[in-house]
């Protein structure tokens, strides 16, 4: 049985994260650097984070040269669609700068999220951000996708993280893109226990060389918006 994250009340969060909690779309509340939490339509807790307008120009001309340097293997893998590929890895690191605000916001140190372009055979399975001892890779689902396959997350097939690999340092940041400027955080969640829920995509096409990860599936309690609440880890 999944178990549910337990809700906190408005008033707990912003005791305690400084950030007032909105239920429904309110243009006069108080944020930490425009974050704020919020209640999605499913009663989950997330929290929007905005972005420069600028910000998805720029995912957009990265997604546009990284397509363009890699076009053969996106055809080899049997990826035709040019534009859905571009915009997936817009989306994708479109929430990496995300995720990096949201941490830096709370005071975090972190890495900034690769903008190199790389051949093929330069690409690892390496992660998005990291912080002290932890590899943060982040995950992401456009809202139109999420209404058509559930929310759900992508993984290579050859993904360690899909392997066993060992990932004990490992976290997912999982995020819902809303719109060009806006995505919405839902949390971390320790990679080891992944472990049996990793399904096949709806979509047939991709069932060859991808797994998904349905939200609905995950265990909710285990979902921190803090690295610290993450418990004990391998620091060797």
């Amino acid at each position: 049985m999944v178990k549910r994250r337990a809700k906190l009340t408005n008033r707990m969060i912003e005791e305690i994260l400084g950030i007032e909690v909105i239920e429904k779309d309110d243009s006069e509340y108080k944020s930490l650097n425009g974050i704020i939490g919020y209640y999605d339509k499913n009663d989950n807790f997330c929290f929007r984070i905005p972005l420069l307008d600028r910000a998805y120009e720029d995912c957009l001309a990265f997604a546009k040269a990284v397509y363009q340097t890699n076009q053969e293997e996106y055809e080899r893998r049997g990826q035709s669609n040019k534009w859905l590929i571009i915009q997936q890895i817009a989306d994708g690191k479109l929430a990496e700068f995300a995720v990096w605000k949201y941490m830096k916001s709370f005071g975090y140190q972190l890495s900034m999220p690769d903008c190199n372009i790389y051949d093929e055979v330069e690409k690892s399975y390496e992660a998005d951000l990291y912080y002290g001892i932890y590899d943060i890779h982040v995950k992401s689902i456009s809202v139109e996708n999420a209404r058509k396959y559930g929310q759900s997350y992508l993984f290579q097939r050859s993904d360690p993280i899909t392997m066993g690999g060992s990932q004990e340092r490992g976290v997912l940041a999982f995020t819902l893109g809303i719109s060009s400027n806006e995505v919405w955080f839902y949390g971390f969640y320790p990679i080891p226990l992944l472990n049996g829920i990793l399904k096949n995509p709806r979509l047939e096409e991709m069932q060859k060389t991808k797994l998904a990860l349905y939200f609905e599936d995950l265990s909710l309690d285990q979902l921190h918006f803090f690295l610290e609440g993450l418990g004990p880890i391998d620091n060797s």
